[in-house]
């Protein structure tokens, strides 16, 4: 009796989860990723050449400053500068527009 009872409270807090407020169903996890994923590819293609290559070799390939700079044949304040700008870009494509002008009218002029 104890375990029927306990695999029916196990199998109802599984159904529970899968609830948002309102019986609205939670979306796949897995499908969120794959979508930000592609965004992400989108807003890389988007920037100048030089600033994905720069984040990708800090983002993805883990290279400091200087070895971005030594592989693209720049300094490394520029290819500091080039992750910088191409971190902004990316936060700027991937943050919701709802989300963005809530806080440049909380920054204020």
């Amino acid at each position: 009796m104890l375990r029927q009872w306990s695999r029916r409270a196990r199998r109802q807090e599984e159904r529970s989860l899968d609830l948002l407020p309102g019986g609205v169903t939670a979306p796949d996890p897995c499908a969120r990723v794959d979508e930000l994923s592609a965004d992400l590819r989108r807003a890389l293609a988007r920037l100048p050449r030089r600033q994905a290559e720069a984040f990708w070799l800090r983002a993805v390939e883990r290279l400091s400053h200087e070895e971005i700079a030594a592989e693209l044949g720049i300094g490394s304040e520029n290819a500091r500068v080039l992750v910088h700008r191409a971190r902004k870009a990316l936060l700027a494509a991937l943050t919701p527009k709802k989300t963005r002008t809530a806080s440049e009218t909380e920054a204020g002029p």
